[in-house]
């Protein structure tokens, strides 16, 4: 009985988890629709490929997803005159990706849990607010 209440304990935190994870993959995802078909460089359901669960898969997939959204955003800035520095988003994204990586390499191990966190939801944040920019940019339809 111990260890399926176990088993049952580890599903509900697992579970738990996920939350973010799939509230931040809608967030993306609904930041891509806003965004031309003819600039949108990945399409906007192939965000959820992000849940794949095989580790260098999905590291390799967070390099793709991050360059593309950039791309995109880029793209699409430059089309409705929205001034800006850097592509939206890469910098961090990257970085991101990069720590994701690191994980893996026993040196690092110990310190990307918590610079991973902190990054995750600081491209979150971005994420938000080019949604929030390319929302009030809207054009204006006939």
């Amino acid at each position: 009985m111990d260890r399926f209440g176990n088993l049952g304990v580890v599903i509900l935190l697992v579970a738990i988890a996920c939350i973010p994870l799939i509230m931040f993959i809608k967030s993306v995802q609904n930041t891509l629709k806003l965004i031309s078909v003819k600039n949108q460089k990945i399409k906007p359901a192939y965000i959820w490929f992000t849940l794949i669960p095989i580790p260098i898969i999905c590291n390799i997939w967070s390099f793709i997803m991050v360059i593309t959204v950039a791309n995109s955003l880029e793209q699409e800035y430059k089309d409705r005159n929205i001034p800006f520095k850097n592509k939206p988003t890469y910098i961090i994204g990257i970085i991101l990706s990069i720590v994701s990586c690191l994980a893996y390499l026993p040196p690092f191990k110990k310190y990307t849990g918590i610079l991973w966190f902190i990054l995750f939801f600081a491209y979150w944040a971005q994420i938000v607010q080019c949604k929030r920019t390319l929302i009030e940019t809207q054009p204006q339809s006939l």
